[in-house]
C-alpha cells in the first residue's frame, strides 16, 4: 500500500484499534491454518479475507503469513500456479521483513509444490537454500526436516546412496539437538532403513526400522508406526522368515485400513508377495486382487502397475504364461501412462516456474518507476525486454515440449509391425514375435520385419542413446530400409552399403553424432522344408537354438561397421548364412536386454537369455517371447529401466 494511503490511516485509526485490527488478522490467519487438510477451500476463502483485511491495515507480517496460508490451500486444491505466486510474493515480504527462518519455511512449502510436479532439480533448488538457513539460524528440527525432504527426493530417484548421506546428516541433527521432535526422528530412522532395504543390506536395514520402533516409544503416531511394520514385513521377507513378516504386515494393513487408505494397498501387494514367495498361489492371487481394488479406489495408479507386474510373476510361476503376459502388457501400459502423467506434471511445473519469473520482473518494474534515481526509464525498459524474453521462453518451451509428446506418440505407431504383418510372414514357414520398450518417450532402437516376393527381411538395430533425436534417425533406417527392400535389391552387401551411406548422408546433413549398430536377416523359406537363413551388419550376436536343444552363438563382429559412422563400409560387411530346419529357433536382442541391471547393480547377461531360450525352444515364438520377457522383469525388479528393449524371435515351423 502507497504512503500517501498509510499516512491517512494512520490519522484515521488509533494505536488501540489498530492492535485490534491486527489480532483478528492473526486470529483468522490461524483459523485457516487449521482447517488446511480438512477443508483446503475454506482455508483460501479466510486467507482471502485476511489478505483483504492485512492489506487495508498494511500490516505486512499478517499479508506474508496469509499467502503462505493460501499457497498451502492452492496446493492441496492442485492450483500450482497461483500456490507458487502466492508462496514466492509471501517469500518477497518476508526477506523485506528480514525474517529468515519464515523465509525458509516458505522455500521448504515451495519445493514440496515442486516434488509434486515431478520437477525435483527446483525442487532440489529450494531446499538447499532452506538448508543454508536452518544452518545459519541452528534450528537442528527444521533443518533435519529439510534434510529428510532431499533425502526423500533421491530416493524418489532410486538414487538410494545420496539419499542415505542426507537421511544420515538429518538424523546425526537431531541426536546433537537437546529437544528433539518426537515425530520426526522415528520417521527419519524409518526412512533410512526403507533405502537400506531397497539396496539389499537387510542387515542394516533391520537395524533402522528396530531404532525407528525404540525411538517413537509410547507416542501415539499410527502413521509412522504404519510405514515401520510395512518396512519390517518387506524386511522379514526378503529375509525368508515369512511367519514374523506375516505379522508385521497385518499389523501395518489394521493401520492402513484406519487411518491412511491411500498406503493399504502396498501393504496389501507385499502381502501377496509374501503368499507368492511361499507357493501359496490362492491366497496371493486374493491379496493383489485386494490390493487391485484398494489402489483403483484411492487413485494409486503407480502402486497399480506394480499389482500388474506382481500379478505377471505369480502366473509365470504357476505355468500360465498368457495370463501372465496380459498382466505384463497391462503393467507396461498403465506405467506408461503414470509416466506421461509426470511429464505433464513438468510442464506444468515449467509455465509455473516461467509465470513466477515473470511476476518478479513486473515486481521490479513497479519498484522502479517509484523510485526517482537517473537510469531508472533505463532499467525499466531493460526488464520489460526480460519479461518479453521469458514470455518467448515460455512459448517455446510449451511448443517443444508438446511436440515431442506428439512426435513420440507417432514414432511408436509408425516404427512397428503390426499383427496382421507378422502373421503373413508365417505363411513361408517362420513363426515370428516381437517386442519393444522404450526407455523414455522416444526409443532409439529399430525393429521390422518385411515380406517380399523373394522372402522375408528382417532387422534390429540400435541407435546410440534414446530420445527424440535417435528416435528421428531410427525413422529414417526404417524408411531406407523399406525403399530398398520395394526397390528389389537383393545383393546382401550392396544393400547394407547403400543403407549406410543414405543414413550417413542424413547424419552428416544433421550435424549429428548418432550412429547405429544393425543386422539384416534375410530368409527364404525351402520347398523341400526349412528355410535359408543370410545375416549381414554388426549387432548383438544372433542366438540360434536347435531343435535338438543345441546351442549357437554367432559373433556379428565380423559381419559390418556401425551404420551412419563411416562414409563407406564396403570393406567391413560380411556374410553369415545357415539352413534352419523345422523347430529351430533364432533369436535377435538389443543390449537394453543383456545389460539392464537389478537392485544390486548386476547385468542381465546374454548367458540368461541364452539359458531362458534352451528351456523354452520347443513352444512357440510368442511363448518364448513371453518368458524371455517375464525373466528380464523379473530380474529387475525395482530397478529403472535405463535402456531400450528389443527382442525379435524367430521359429522354422515347416
Amino acid at each position: 500500500m502507497s504512503v500517501d494511503v498509510q499516512d491517512q490511516l494512520n490519522l484515521e485509526q488509533t494505536a488501540p484499534e489498530l492492535a485490534v485490527t491486527q489480532a483478528e488478522v492473526v486470529r483468522l490467519n490461524e483459523q485457516a491454518w487449521e482447517l488446511r487438510k480438512s477443508n483446503p477451500e475454506q482455508t483460501l476463502a479466510l486467507a482471502h479475507q485476511t489478505n483483504a483485511l492485512a492489506q487495508t491495515i498494511n500490516y505486512r507480517e499478517g499479508l506474508a503469513y496469509s499467502l503462505f496460508v493460501s499457497s498451502n490451500a492452492n496446493w492441496r486444491l492442485a492450483n500450482y500456479p497461483r500456490a507458487l505466486e502466492d508462496a514466492q510474493t509471501s517469500l518477497d515480504l518476508y526477506r523485506e521483513l528480514d525474517s529468515p527462518e519464515n523465509q525458509a519455511r516458505i522455500l521448504n512449502t515451495t519445493a514440496t509444490i515442486y516434488i509434486e510436479l515431478c520437477d525435483y532439480q527446483t525442487a532440489l533448488d529450494y531446499l538447499l537454500k532452506a538448508v543454508t538457513i536452518y544452518e545459519n539460524l541452528n534450528l537442528a528440527n527444521p533443518l533435519a526436516t529439510v534434510l529428510g525432504n532431499i533425502a526423500a527426493i533421491y530416493t524418489r530417484l532410486e538414487q538410494f546412496l545420496i539419499a542415505l548421506e542426507y537421511f544420515h546428516r538429518a538424523i546425526a541433527t537431531l541426536e546433537r539437538d537437546e529437544v528433539r521432535d518426537s515425530n520426526s526422528y522415528p520417521l527419519l530412522l524409518n526412512n533410512a532403513g526403507f533405502n537400506y532395504l531397497r539396496l539389499g543390506q537387510y542387515s542394516e536395514a533391520l537395524d533402522f526400522q528396530h531404532r525407528a520402533l525404540a525411538a517413537l516409544g509410547e507416542a501415539d503416531n499410527q502413521y509412522v508406526l504404519g510405514y515401520i511394520y510395512s518396512n519390517l514385513g518387506e524386511i522379514h521377507r526378503h529375509l525368508k522368515q515369512f511367519e514374523v513378516s506375516l505379522d508385521f504386515l497385518l499389523k501395518a494393513a489394521a493401520i492402513w485400513e484406519q487411518i491412511y487408505k491411500a498406503s493399504l494397498c502396498e501393504t496389501l501387494l507385499e502381502l501377496g508377495n509374501l503368499f507368492s514367495d511361499t507357493a501359496q498361489y490362492a491366497q496371493a492371487q486374493e491379496r493383489y486382487a485386494q490390493a487391485l481394488t484398494s489402489a483403483t479406489e484411492t487413485g494409486r495408479r503407480d502402486v497399480v502397475y506394480q499389482i500388474h507386474l506382481a500379478y505377471s510373476k505369480l502366473y509365470r510361476k504357476m505355468g500360465d504364461s498368457t495370463r501372465a503376459f496380459d498382466h505384463y502388457e497391462q503393467y507396461a501400459a498403465i506405467r506408461a501412462e503414470v509416466s506421461n502423467s509426470e511429464n505433464q506434471k513438468a510442464m506444468v511445473a515449467a509455465q509455473a516456474r516461467f509465470q513466477v519469473e515473470k511476476t518478479e520482473r513486473e515486481r521490479e518494474i513497479f519498484r522502479l518507476r517509484n523510485v526517482e534515481l537517473a537510469g531508472a526509464l533505463q532499467k525499466v525498459e531493460t526488464a520489460n525486454r526480460e519479461i518479453a524474453t521469458l514470455n518467448t521462453r515460455l512459448e517455446a518451451e510449451n511448443l517443444r515440449m508438446e511436440s515431442e509428446l506428439q512426435i513420440t506418440r507417432r514414432l511408436q505407431q509408425m516404427v512397428l509391425p503390426n499383427r496382421r504383418e507378422l502373421d503373413e510372414v508365417c505363411k513361408d514357414g517362420l513363426d515370428v514375435a516381437a517386442f519393444m520398450q522404450p526407455a523414455t518417450e522416444v526409443g532409439g532402437d529399430y525393429y521390422d520385419v518385411l515380406r517380399y516376393p523373394h522372402g522375408v527381411k528382417l532387422g534390429i538395430g540400435d541407435v546410440t542413446g534414446h530420445g527424440l533425436e535417435s528416435g528421428v534417425l531410427m525413422l529414417m533406417v526404417q524408411t531406407a530400409i523399406r525403399t530398398l527392400v520395394t526397390s528389389e535389391e537383393q545383393d546382401t552387401v550392396r544393400f547394407m552399403n547403400l543403407l549406410n551411406r543414405t543414413i550417413y548422408d542424413n547424419v552428416q546433413r544433421m550435424g549429428s553424432s548418432k550412429n547405429l549398430t544393425l543386422a539384416l536377416l534375410d530368409y527364404k523359406h525351402q520347398a523341400g522344408g526349412g528355410g535359408h537363413l543370410s545375416l549381414c551388419g554388426q549387432h548383438e550376436q544372433m542366438i540360434i537354438v536347435r531343435q535338438d536343444g543345441r546351442l549357437e552363438q554367432i559373433d556379428t563382429v565380423d559381419l559390418g561397421f556401425p551404420v551412419g559412422l563411416e562414409e563407406d563400409i564396403s570393406d567391413f560387411v560380411g556374410v553369415f548364412e545357415t539352413e534352419l530346419g523345422e523347430g529351430d529357433v533364432v533369436v535377435l536382442y538389443t543390449d537394453g536386454i543383456t545389460e539392464a541391471t537389478n537392485t544390486a547393480n548386476q547385468d542381465y547377461g546374454s548367458e540368461q537369455l541364452c539359458r531362458i531360450v534352451q528351456a523354452h525352444h520347443t513352444e512357440n515364438a510368442h511363448k518364448i517371447q513371453h518368458a524371455v520377457i517375464s525373466d528380464l522383469l523379473d530380474f529387475i525388479g525395482t530397478q529403472e529401466i535405463f535402456d531400450d528393449i528389443t527382442l525379435l524371435v524367430l521359429k522354422q515351423v515347416n
